[in-house]
């Protein structure tokens, strides 16, 4: 057995998936965490490499066997889809290693060298993109003295009345909320919702045509199918409306939806970015060691070797919860819950820190007829920033869902999880505030409308709902309020308290041409959209949280 061949095969395995882990997420090498980073991937591959060469062969070419399997799962996440394949796999190289013997070797250190190489030179597919399209001269010519229109829309951004009454810090919250857009003569719908709590169906709803939604979900026999369509919004009345008015279309958004590929709309210019890069770490003052977990988190986020911990973890849960049948979490081991913490590494936030700031940027320079739209994933979990901007200690950052295996969010967790959300809600507030501040600086705010809302509520519920238990008022308001905010140039108006979802206020401004204010007054029965149990229909059931609830 060639022992320098075994130790380099190990050790190139080892850190092939840094390399393309780097790539990705363009993250310096030169950093210290990168660096650091490396010296792991290289440490455990040449030790490993070492023990194998200084065992049997056998041996040797079942530690190289795992370390290979590793690499591979590392780096083309998702890809091994179940158990039975991961088995298959080991079995064949396995068999490989022991057939070839040194040129098994030699093979797997060529392809490796070759990959590494060629991850370097050509580098990774990266989701990210800017395309310009080529306006036609009669959309250009339609502009005339159409405003500018900018419309932002928040990801989980709970609405006023969303906010529960009796909540740790709520009322300060809603004064401060409430207090911002007023003094920027925004007019708030205060008791605004959303008739879906996912972003990719309330947003389906918000944008297209009501009537004609419902319609499809009565003829189409698996509604679920059909929702999942819109996840990509491959319709979009509304942007398919403006442009048929002539607006020039400019999309910002990130990677988890796409209004870029609706039919019928003329667009001029579509941004993506990549919502799960790392590459905003760098620039924060965050330790090494938070640098080094969220490294290691995003890296096992979609393995099959995360699959099987994070079942097992789950297992380890649902025997604590069976022992223990008041669901104590006081008898769970800490390293339970922190493992689990692993599975939720979104952050969004830091992947576009300077979204407003680059849309401030376009809109001072735009033209009457210009439409910019933004989804921006603020302030969406796990809630990195503080009031005042700064990123919070990775320690302190936290999930919105129900705590795992025990299907509830007790008081305690819940006052925990608000905190981190008021922190960093009111941090995209101060952004709203600065974005406002810099038009009107530039001379443009009094001919650009803006348009602010979310896409569902909070969703920091008790409990996990499910179809047949949404019967809870302040589970309506937490799932399903929603920021509604709108500032039309000399049409300031006093907030709007009747209940109302964002695609009736949304098609009330379509109508009168983003000119007037939606009026406040009753819209009727209101409703949400909810599946049953076996997710093959929808069902439309009263909104429960019409009631205002104060402060």
């Amino acid at each position: 057995m060639n022992k320098p061949l075994v130790i380099l095969t190990n050790l190139l395995a080892a850190i092939a998936p840094y390399f393309t882990f780097m790539e990705y997420h363009d993250y310096p090498y030169l950093s210290l965490e990168a660096t650091v980073y490396f010296l792991c991937f290289a440490g455990v591959g040449l030790g490993l490499g070492v023990l194998a060469a200084n065992v049997s062969p056998r041996r040797a070419v079942i530690i190289t066997a795992i370390v290979l399997f590793f690499s591979y799962d590392f780096q083309f996440n998702n890809s091994l889809s179940s158990n039975i394949i991961v088995v298959f796999y080991m079995v064949l190289i396995v068999f490989l290693l022991r057939k070839l013997k040194t040129n098994g070797y030699k093979i797997c250190c060529a392809a490796l060298v070759a990959f590494i190489l060629s991850t370097l030179v050509v580098g990774v597919e990266d989701v990210s993109s800017d395309v310009r399209f080529a306006a036609k001269a009669s959309q250009y010519a339609k502009g005339g003295n159409k405003p500018v229109i900018v419309h932002i829309v928040l990801d989980e951004h709970i609405g006023l009345n969303g906010v529960p009454p009796n909540q740790p810090g709520g009322k300060k919250f809603i004064r401060a909320i409430r207090s911002s857009y007023e003094k920027l003569d925004y007019t708030l719908f205060e008791n605004a919702y959303s008739e879906h709590s996912y972003t990719r169906f309330s947003l389906a709803l918000a944008f297209n045509n009501v009537a004609e939604i419902q319609q499809e979900l009565q003829l189409n026999k698996n509604a679920a199918q059909w929702m999942s369509r819109h996840f990509m919004l491959a319709k979009n009345s509304y942007l398919k409306e403006m442009s048929k008015r002539g607006y020039r279309i400019f999309i910002r958004q990130s990677s988890y939806l796409n209004f870029c590929a609706a039919q019928d709309v003329t667009y001029t210019r579509c941004q993506t970015y990549d919502f799960g890069k790392l590459q905003g770490v760098a620039k924060t003052d965050l330790s090494l060691g938070s640098k080094m977990l969220l490294f290691a988190s995003f890296h096992i986020q979609n393995t099959r070797t995360r699959i099987n911990l994070i079942t097992l973890v789950r297992g380890l849960e649902i025997s604590w919860s069976f022992l223990f049948k008041d669901g104590d979490k006081s008898h769970q081991p800490n390293w339970v819950g922190k493992l689990v913490s692993w599975e939720r590494p979104l952050i969004g936030a830091l992947s576009h820190a300077n979204a407003l700031d680059q849309l401030g940027d376009a809109v001072v320079k735009a033209e009457p007829g210009d439409l910019y739209f933004a989804h921006l994933l603020q302030p969406h979990f796990p809630y990195v920033y503080n009031a005042d901007c700064q990123v919070r200690p990775v320690s302190q950052w936290i999930h919105r869902g129900t705590n795992i295996g025990y299907n509830r969010n007790d008081q305690d967790l819940r006052n925990r999880i608000y905190s981190g959300y008021f922190s960093h809600t009111l941090c995209v507030n101060q952004k709203i505030k600065n974005f406002t501040e810099r038009l009107k600086k530039a001379g443009v705010l009094d001919n650009t409308v803006i348009v602010v809302h979310g896409d569902h509520g909070s969703r920091i519920l008790v409990n996990e709902l499910q179809p047949d238990e949404y019967n809870d008022p302040v589970a309506h308001r937490e799932a399903h309020s929603t920021l509604f905010a709108v500032r039309i140039p000399g049409k300031q108006a006093p907030n709007r308290k009747h209940a109302a979802s964002i695609s009736a206020i949304l098609w009330e401004l379509i109508d009168n041409g983003f000119s007037t204010i939606p009026p406040d007054t009753s819209r009727g029965a209101l409703s949400i959209l909810v599946p049953n149990a076996k997710l093959q229909k929808y069902t439309r059931i009263k909104y429960l949280g019409e009631k205002l609830t104060g402060e």
